[in-house]
């Protein structure tokens, strides 16, 4: 049986790899300002998605040094996996973070 934690990361994979090698390349291209407003749309589709399976439960979520709730672990893990996630992309689509 699959543990909660396993549960959130995978969601959380799922929806980067198809935001990363599918929507984004086609919606956001090299905007940073689309590539922003598109992760951000994709983190509120993880929390609507964790929120279905863990709201009104009491699991905790272990987070090395401290317990939390499905919202935090799911926004703690997310960011986790963003951040290799975006470096890859700007990299690849030769985007400068402080271009207007």
């Amino acid at each position: 049986m699959e543990t909660p934690e396993f549960i959130i990361i995978s969601i959380n994979l799922i929806i980067h790899l198809l935001g990363y090698l599918v929507i984004y390349p086609r919606l956001a291209g090299s905007d940073i300002k689309k590539l922003g407003t598109n992760t951000i749309l994709a983190n509120l589709v993880a929390l609507v998605v964790c929120g279905f399976v863990f709201w009104d439960t009491d699991i905790e979520f272990s987070l090395i040094l401290f317990s939390v709730n499905w919202f935090w672990f799911c926004m703690a893990t997310y960011l986790a996996i963003d951040f290799p996630f975006a470096m890859y992309y700007t990299h690849k689509y030769d985007i400068d973070p402080d271009a207007d």
